[in-house]
């Protein structure tokens, strides 16, 4: 593996490096993004976030919430160049990053540095196609989300889905998805007119939760990416490298 570029700064160490076409973002040790522009799905945990959102759905204006490196924002114009996205980091060099080493291109993405339980508070009354909530922090080389779960952040960004957009959370572990699930708030704020899935990769714990009113059981999501040609999600499927049920 390639170092392209490293630096310590404030106490934060980055590094930037190349393994074959795939190019990787660590952050004090741990990867914060990883992609490939030759091989965009090959089971990593970031495809997780649109498994439930590639097929008639319209996406035309979509939310990230903890950019990294910017391997969302590129799957997403992978499969659908013109979405309009707005990306909101708190970290400045991974905005830098982002631009310079995986050529996130500007002019179709709003990339904003702020931290996003601020921004989104504040910001106008449009609302999204699809929202992806991936604010992740580490210590001791280990990531956890920097931005607590709960019913009130949970009805924050649902108030800012369309009616049949989709809300995506990406969970550290099994754990922290349980414990989110089983908190009787949380329970509340999820009535009984959304549905949710929850997606796994078989290369990390992480569980990547989705909540829409649209259908999201494993047999609609497979027909969905049948129908639309989205056989490399499917090999990835059937090879066991995703894994995905419907909880609610």
């Amino acid at each position: 593996m390639a170092v392209l570029w490293q630096k310590r700064i404030q106490n934060t160490d980055y590094r930037v490096a190349r393994a074959g076409a795939s190019v990787r973002l660590y952050r004090n040790n741990v990867l914060h993004s990883q992609w490939n522009p030759a091989h965009p799905v090959k089971g990593n945990l970031w495809e997780l976030f649109l498994l439930t959102n590639l097929g008639d759905q319209k996406l035309n204006r979509i939310l990230v919430l903890g950019v990294g490196g910017g391997a969302a924002v590129n799957l997403i114009h992978h499969f659908n160049s013109e979405a309009k996205i707005d990306a909101v980091e708190l970290d400045k060099v991974h905005i830098s990053i982002a631009k310079k080493y995986f050529q996130v291109n500007s002019k179709k993405c709003q990339l904003v540095h702020a931290d996003a339980f601020d921004w989104i508070k504040s910001c106008a009354d449009n609302t999204y196609d699809l929202i992806i909530d991936d604010v992740f922090h580490e210590a001791d080389q280990v990531p956890f989300r920097s931005i607590k779960m709960s019913a009130d952040w949970i009805k924050v960004l649902l108030r800012k889905i369309n009616s049949k957009g989709t809300l995506v959370i990406n969970f550290a572990d099994k754990k922290e998805w349980k414990s989110c699930l089983e908190s009787p708030s949380v329970r509340k704020s999820l009535h009984k007119n959304y549905q949710i899935g929850v997606a796994s990769s078989s290369r990390c714990e992480n569980r990547i939760v989705h909540i829409s009113t649209r259908p999201l059981s494993a047999s609609v999501i497979k027909k969905s990416l049948l129908d639309y040609k989205r056989r490399d999600y499917l090999r990835c499927w059937s090879a066991g490298k995703f894994s995905y049920r419907r909880v609610q």
